[in-house]
């Protein structure tokens, strides 16, 4: 048995010590594959892509990555960095960042734990999502929280953390937005350290921060470090096709 991806990318492979009975979408959505005995072989929870359903459990060693539309992997990641925190990242072979919790602010200003050796988060059946570094345990809660609400905590192309909700009555996804305003707002408090006073505040932060590391990272002292042409032109348009998808959210 193979399972592929939509492109014919293979996920997973039957090894020869392995005979898989069967698979089963599982009520969570977790999609397992299992041996004579029920016993699970594989499970699609263990292999997360850009969204989180509720009760998977984004451990130590689990990452978001937030897709283009093209399908394709993007530069921005959710995941616990080497502090145990977790963390939003912009990284690319240039550049590589910490944007959100504020990276210029003490974790204990961010309501952080830095000695989080649980390393545990899930999004519950009531639309919160914990983490175990957490210090106030205060959830990153959907704007229609409660039970009884089929959500997805997904990692948008623009870098945001976002709740959907599913309308039940036309099976559209409603956005609860619970990161969004507070990414935004730490992005902007540093652009508007570089940004011409004149814009007053009419800018896309998304492709300012972008063209802003890209022009650090083109003054490296090391030029073997230094983005090639190719690197700047595809940085540019994937940040163009982040901020396009970003416009059809709403």
């Amino acid at each position: 048995m193979v399972l592929t991806d939509y492109d014919g990318t293979v996920v997973w492979r039957v090894d020869g010590d392995f005979r898989v009975r069967f698979a089963q979408l599982l009520d969570t959505g977790n999609l397992v594959m299992k041996d004579t005995g029920g016993k699970i072989l594989w499970q699609s929870f263990d292999s997360p892509t850009d969204t989180l359903l509720p009760s998977q459990p984004f451990t130590a060693n689990t990452k978001l990555v937030a897709a283009t539309q093209l399908h394709i992997s993007s530069h921005h990641i959710l995941s616990f960095s080497d502090m145990s925190i977790l963390s939003l990242i912009y990284d690319d072979p240039d550049v590589s960042d910490i944007y959100w919790p504020d990276p210029d602010t003490p974790f204990f200003n961010n309501d952080r734990k830095r000695y989080n050796n649980t390393r545990l988060g899930v999004l519950n059946d009531h639309g919160q999502f914990v983490s175990s570094d957490f210090a106030t345990q205060k959830a990153l809660t959907a704007s229609d929280a409660g039970p009884g609400i089929k959500r997805r905590l997904t990692l948008d192309p623009d870098g945001n953390l976002r709740i959907y909700s599913l309308n039940s009555s036309d099976a559209t996804w409603k956005l609860a937005r619970i990161l969004a305003d507070e990414v935004d707002r730490e992005e902007q408090s540093w652009i508007a350290e570089f940004a011409d006073y004149r814009l007053d505040g009419q800018l896309n932060c998304l492709q300012a921060r972008t063209l802003i590391k890209l022009a650090v990272s083109c003054l490296e002292e090391d030029k073997n470090k230094r983005p090639t042409m190719e690197t700047i032109l595809q940085t540019l348009l994937s940040s163009a096709e982040a901020d396009g998808a970003n416009k059809t959210n709403y």
